[in-house]
């Protein structure tokens, strides 16, 4: 017997950074609910909200209130590289899984992921390699 898997959902940290737009403009997707979306730009969120016809029941001005009521099961960021460590934070003790495009390897102290995602989490960070071909690496928290 084939099973239905529910959709994954989703919370957005941040309507800031453009890459939000594609995200947006597919919001019927299947495989994805978003549940809740964090920006502090009220004019922002207002903006999108009417030109996405988002229901304005899924827009928070705090991420922790966005988390808390909405309970996602992965949050997609789009804030500024520099608020990245902030959303990982409040996600990180939550158990909630965190995608962020790019990380502020420019800023100090975070030389590297491994510095950046040990303060988020302030915990251990173990490394599995994706595919022994691959110089890439997935951090499992």
């Amino acid at each position: 017997m084939h099973q239905k898997l529910r959709p994954v959902r989703i919370g957005v940290a941040g309507l800031s950074h453009s890459h939000v737009l594609p995200l947006l403009r597919n919001l019927d997707r299947k495989d994805i609910q978003i549940v809740g979306i964090a920006e502090r730009d009220t004019a922002l969120s207002h903006r999108y909200s009417s030109q996405f016809k988002i229901d304005q029941n899924l827009i928070y001005e705090s991420l922790d209130e966005m988390l808390d009521k909405t309970k996602p099961d992965g949050v997609i960021t789009f804030t500024s590289i520099f608020e990245h460590l902030k959303v990982v934070e409040a996600c990180a003790p939550r158990g909630i899984h965190v995608m962020v495009e790019k990380l502020p390897l420019s800023l100090a102290p975070f030389s590297d992921p491994f510095t950046f995602f040990a303060s988020a989490i302030k915990g251990e960070i173990k490394i599995k390699p994706t595919d022994l071909a691959s110089p890439e690496i997935q951090i499992i928290i």
